[in-house]
């Protein structure tokens, strides 16, 4: 009885101890969180209070102005990424009432965060709120020189009418970031920065949901620690009643934006007030008519067909001698792709490409409109670029474009960057006439190597996913024995399934790729996946296993293989 006594006991006090122990540790935690809280607190408390100062330093005197800027830079430095951004907003349009932006980025100079942080924040602050000014109200941004670009003074405003479609007939991309909510029409006009435009339509006119957009340079940039451009340049106003007013401090290219699947309709649009721009329309103007529509005053340009529009800066168009080829060249490569695909050629929207100073990810990106460096202006309305007649490749641009083609079904994790150069690829031996392995990514030899290295390594997944031309050479393969229409047809059945027969995650992406791909061909691929260390699951397996299993014929390790079986 007493040692049960005193082992109740030592159990008492043991749990008494951590008891004890847990609640000092809680307790420690508590402290330290109160203190991470208060160091955060007094740390707003101090940047404020510096930023306050300055403030007030900048307001004493003009004389004193440029110490006030040196403590105001200094103040902003230490502020940013301790203030929330809304805070730090407040503090910035205080000082923006007292001090002005003596630097706005142009393409040449751009504006440098860790360089020009004053003007860099003065600028930004600037900014927030031009997207709320109503349009009678707006003025000519400073930086809308520098980019997009000025209009003459004397370049006379004019009154054009355009007949608008809606609802157009064909196929239209269904990739997250090819699709809109707008359809833009070009007008052949250029708002000038801060001018007023006005947009009449009829009475009763169809035009529910239609907005006027000012610009093309959609591309946001905030965040960007480097800005060769203000981050938003352009503007969009709903089109209401008979007449409607719209502006832009940056100015641009004018456009009426239809809903993307608007029931089909056209309405007249009269714009007032704006400028001419080049555009140039395939089908309806000649290359003798684009000399002179080259002489209109607008800075920026476009070339035009029912399947694409280029949009250059206007002394770049200039250069173009040929926009009827040009643009032919162009409807050739979309057609290469709707074929590749197996969509017909219509399409319900032209796609479009817009050069820009400064976009907001890669060198080109794809979407709505594809974006691109002015450094590609020239190469994207020349021919014999984009035909690989001067010794290099538009594979940028066939890149873009077939990234605007891509299906999500038969997209699985790692083949972003690989499926959409099969459209690469098919351009360059449709449209080119040349064999698709111009490119140093896929030369034979090239991509042999990278094979071999990939089999010795242990043929990880991982590896396959992050190379996206090793990747794509297991694409190629099965192209180079099967044809380009074993990949059309399949395109065309996933197009075809209904929505509970196509893939919910990536596992049964790979799965159905395999089996559908398997089927068209009538080759087990089974083995062929296994070898190139694509992961399938047995039951996909086992749908395609009554298939004569296929290897490519220049497999590494294949032909020793069937020596050594002749000889036996």
């Amino acid at each position: 009885m007493g040692e049960k006594m005193g082992r109740r006991v030592m159990v008492l006090v043991v749990v008494w101890v951590c008891t004890v122990f847990a609640g000092a540790n809680s307790l420690g935690a508590e402290e330290a969180a109160k203190d991470e809280v208060a160091a955060k607190a007094a740390a707003k408390e101090k940047v404020t209070k510096k930023l306050d100062e300055a403030i007030a330093k900048a307001k004493e005197a003009a004389e004193l102005a440029e110490e006030a800027r040196k403590a105001a830079g200094e103040a902003v430095k230490e502020a940013d990424g301790v203030l929330g951004r809304r805070e730090l907003g407040r503090k910035m349009r205080e000082l923006g009432e007292v001090l002005d932006v003596e630097k706005y980025p142009t393409p040449g100079e751009p504006l440098r965060k860790n360089r020009d942080g004053l003007d860099f924040s003065l600028f930004q602050s600037e900014l927030w709120g031009l997207s709320r000014v109503e349009a009678d109200k707006v003025e000519k941004h400073p930086a809308a020189d520098g980019f997009p670009g000025s209009v003459p003074a004397d370049a006379k405003r004019v009154s054009k009418t355009v007949r608008v479609e809606a609802g157009g007939e064909g196929w239209r991309p269904t990739i997250g970031w090819a699709r809109n909510r707008y359809d833009w029409v070009s007008t052949g006009l250029y708002a000038a920065p801060g001018e007023l435009v006005t947009v009449k339509v009829g009475d009763g006119a169809m035009t529910e949901g239609w907005r006027v957009r000012i610009g093309c340079h959609s591309d946001r940039l905030w965040g960007k620690n480097t800005l060769r451009r203000a981050p938003s340049i352009t503007r969009a106003f709903e089109i209401k009643g008979t007449e409607t007013k719209a502006a832009n401090a940056f100015g641009g290219l004018v456009y009426i934006e239809v809903p993307a699947g608007a029931e089909a309709g056209s309405a007249y649009v009269t714009i007032e007030g704006a400028v001419e721009a080049p555009l140039f329309v395939l089908g309806q103007m000649s290359d003798e008519d684009w000399q002179a529509e080259c002489e209109k005053a607008g800075p920026w340009a476009e070339l035009a067909s029912e399947k694409l529009i280029v949009t250059v800066p206007t002394k770049i168009a200039k250069q173009v001698d040929n926009p009827t080829a040009l643009m032919r060249t162009w409807d050739d490569v979309m057609d290469a792709c709707a074929d590749l695909l197996g969509v017909g050629r219509e399409r319900a929207r032209p796609e479009r490409i817009v050069m820009d100073t400064q976009i907001s990810a890669g060198y080109l990106h794809a979407g709505y409109p594809i974006m691109g460096p002015l450094s590609l202006a020239e190469e994207l309305v020349d021919r014999d670029y984009i035909l690989g007649k001067t010794g290099e490749s538009a594979w940028g641009f066939f890149h873009e474009i077939g990234h605007n083609h891509q299906y999500g079904e038969w997209t699985f994790g790692g083949t972003i960057e690989v499926t959409v150069n099969l459209f690469s690829l098919y351009q360059i031996e449709q449209v080119c006439g040349e064999e698709s392995n111009k490119h140093g990514g896929v030369d034979p030899e090239g991509r042999k190597k990278k094979l071999a290295k990939y089999l010795a390594d242990g043929s990880k997944f991982e590896t396959w996913k992050k190379d996206p031309f090793l990747a794509l050479y297991m694409y190629s393969q099965v192209q180079e024995e099967f044809g380009w229409e074993a990949f059309t047809d399949v395109f065309a059945e996933y197009r075809a399934a209904g929505k509970d027969e196509l893939p919910k995650d990536d596992a049964a992406k790979r799965d159905q790729w395999m089996v559908r791909l398997s089927q068209r061909i009538g080759r087990n691929l089974g083995p062929f996946f296994d070898a190139w260390g694509v992961p399938v699951s047995a039951d996909a397996k086992a749908k395609v296993a009554d298939l004569e299993e296929w290897m490519p014929k220049d497999w590494p390790g294949k032909a020793q293989a069937a020596k050594a079986g002749e000889a036996k």
